[in-house]
């Protein structure tokens, strides 16, 4: 097992709780984390329609999901 996997992830700590995580699957998450860039207000990063299958962990500020219905609300 090579260093960067043993370091602890909070993440994924917390979703062991759900998951079974294999070396591999904990290493994918400590590089997620380690990815990190800053997006302006009110940026949207993944699109109700679009077919980007992006994941991001957010480390620091907040961020919405809302899904627009047809009928506008």
């Amino acid at each position: 097992m090579n260093d960067d996997v043993k370091k602890e992830s909070a993440l994924a700590r917390k979703l062991r709780h759900f998951l079974d995580f294999s070396t591999q699957d904990v290493a994918d998450i400590i590089a997620l984390e380690q990815q990190e860039f800053s997006v302006a207000p009110r940026t949207e990063l993944v699109s109700q329609d679009g077919e980007d299958q992006s994941y991001y962990v957010l480390l620091r500020g907040w961020a919405a999901c809302l899904k627009l219905l047809p009928d506008g609300r």
